[in-house]
C-alpha cells in the first residue's frame, strides 16, 4: 500500500502511524524541532487572556457582589420574601434530609397533614436541590446553605450564556453584556421574590445545541440538547415550560434562516415562497439523516438510549404531578390562565426599570407579566441592529 511504499514500514493503525511519519520527517528535516503551534510568549498569553476573559470576569463580578451586598454585611439577609423563601428553603431542605435519612418520605412532606403526595403541591427543584444538599453536607446552616445556592445558581446562569454567546462568536464585550443581562438583568430582579425561578443555565445552552445542530448536525449535539431541556425541567418546572416554547419559535424559524447553506442539500435556490416552505419542512429530517449518516455506531447508540431515557426522566418527574392532580382536584380555570398570558405590551414591561413603568397600567395579575426585557433593552437591541453596517448585518447572518 502507499504507506508501505513511502516508509518503507507496515501499516499498523492510524495513531501509530503518525508517529512513524512524524519521527521520519525529523529525520528529513533535523533543522526544524517541532511542528506544532508555536509557543506564545508571556507577555501575548496575558494579553491574549485580559481581552478574552476580561470583560466577562468584570461582569461576572460586578453581578455576583451586588447580590452579596444585598444578603447583609454578614449575611443575615436571605433573598426573597418571607413566603417563597422560606417555602423554597423547606422544599430543599426537605430534599437534603430525603438524601441523609433512609426513612425519610420523599413525597410525603409534613405539610397539609393528613393529605398524601404533598411535595407534588409546588416544584420540587429536584436538579437544583443537589447543589444546596452539598452545602448542607459541608456542614452549614440551612440559610447558608440556601443563600449560596442562590448565588451558585445566578452564577451557573452567567456562564452557560456567557459560553453560548461566544460560541455564536460574539466578542467578549457583546458576550459579558448579554450574559449580564440574562443572569442579573431586571427580569431576575423582578423576580426575586420567586428563588424557584433562579436556575435558568439550561436555556441558553439548549438552543445554541439546537442552533448549532442545525449548523453542523451531528449526533451528540441532538442528545445535548434533549438532556438539557430535561435537565431544566429537572432545576424548575416553570421554565422548562418556557423554553419548550422558546425551543418550538426556534425550531420553525431557524430553517428559514439557513435557506443559502442548505440551498444545495435540499431544493436549490429558494426564491419562492412556496419552495421556501417546503425547504422548512424537509430541513430538521434532512439535518437528522445528514447527523445519522456521518456517526459511527456508538454514536448512534448513544441515540437510541438518550432518547428514551430522556422521556423515562420526564415520565418520572411529572407522574405524582398528574397523580396529584387527579386525586385531590387540583388546577387553574382558564379564566385565571388568561390573566396570566403575555400581551405584546408585556415584552415592554419593566417596573423596576427607568423606562417601561407606565405602560399596560390596566394589565390584571401585573406582577406575573415582569418576565421580559423591558422597553429600554428593545430599544437598545432595535438600535444596535439599525446601526450595524449593511454588509456588517449580512456578515452576521452567514456566520449564524
Amino acid at each position: 500500500m502507499d504507506f508501505e511504499r513511502l516508509t518503507g514500514e507496515p501499516f499498523l493503525n492510524k495513531k501509530r502511524s503518525l508517529c512513524i511519519i512524524k519521527r521520519k520527517f525529523h529525520a528529513l528535516f533535523p533543522e526544524i524541532h517541532d511542528i506544532r503551534r508555536p509557543t506564545i510568549p508571556a507577555k501575548k498569553t496575558f494579553l491574549y487572556v485580559t481581552e478574552n476573559y476580561g470583560f466577562p470576569l468584570l461582569f461576572f463580578v460586578i453581578g455576583i457582589a451586588s447580590l452579596i451586598r444585598s444578603m447583609g454585611v454578614n449575611f443575615l439577609f436571605v433573598p426573597g420574601d418571607l413566603i417563597d423563601a422560606r417555602f423554597n428553603n423547606y422544599v430543599l431542605e426537605h430534599f437534603y434530609l430525603w438524601l441523609t435519612r433512609p426513612d425519610f418520605s420523599l413525597w410525603d412532606a409534613n405539610f397539609y397533614y393528613p393529605y398524601r403526595m404533598t411535595f407534588a403541591f409546588s416544584d420540587n427543584l429536584f436538579g437544583a436541590a443537589p447543589f444546596y444538599a452539598a452545602v448542607r453536607a459541608i456542614g452549614f446552616s440551612r440559610e447558608t446553605a440556601f443563600q449560596a445556592w442562590y448565588l451558585l445558581g445566578y452564577a451557573l446562569n452567567y456562564l452557560s450564556a456567557a459560553f453560548a454567546l461566544r460560541k455564536i462568536s460574539l466578542s467578549p464585550l457583546a458576550a459579558a453584556a448579554g450574559a449580564f443581562f440574562f443572569a442579573f438583568g431586571i427580569p431576575m430582579l423582578a423576580q426575586e421574590g420567586h428563588p424557584q425561578l433562579v436556575y435558568r443555565c439550561g436555556v441558553p445552552l439548549t438552543c445554541y445545541f439546537l442552533w448549532d445542530f442545525a449548523r453542523r448536525p451531528r449526533l451528540h449535539k441532538a442528545i445535548l440538547c434533549l438532556a438539557l431541556l430535561v435537565w431544566q425541567f429537572y432545576l424548575t418546572i416553570y421554565i422548562g415550560f418556557f423554553l419548550t416554547l422558546i425551543l418550538i419559535v426556534l425550531f420553525c424559524a431557524i430553517p428559514f434562516f439557513m435557506r443559502e447553506e442548505s440551498a444545495s442539500v435540499s431544493t436549490g435556490r429558494l426564491r419562492q415562497a412556496g419552495k421556501a416552505v417546503a425547504h422548512a419542512f424537509c430541513f430538521w429530517p434532512m439535518r437528522l439523516r445528514t447527523a445519522w449518516q456521518e456517526s459511527r455506531i456508538p454514536g448512534k447508540g448513544s441515540l437510541l438510549i438518550g432518547i428514551p431515557l430522556c422521556l423515562a426522566l420526564l415520565v418520572l418527574l411529572f407522574r405524582p404531578y398528574l397523580e396529584v392532580s387527579g386525586l385531590y382536584g387540583l388546577g387553574r380555570n382558564k379564566d385565571e390562565i388568561a390573566t396570566m398570558l403575555p400581551r405584546l405590551g408585556s415584552y415592554w414591561i419593566a417596573d423596576n426599570a427607568l423606562f417601561g413603568a407606565n405602560i399596560l397600567r390596566e394589565l390584571p395579575m401585573r406582577h406575573e407579566h415582569q418576565l421580559f426585557p423591558g422597553l429600554g433593552v428593545s430599544l437598545l437591541v432595535i438600535i444596535g441592529l439599525l446601526w450595524k453596517q449593511p454588509e456588517d448585518r449580512a456578515g452576521f447572518r452567514r456566520s449564524h
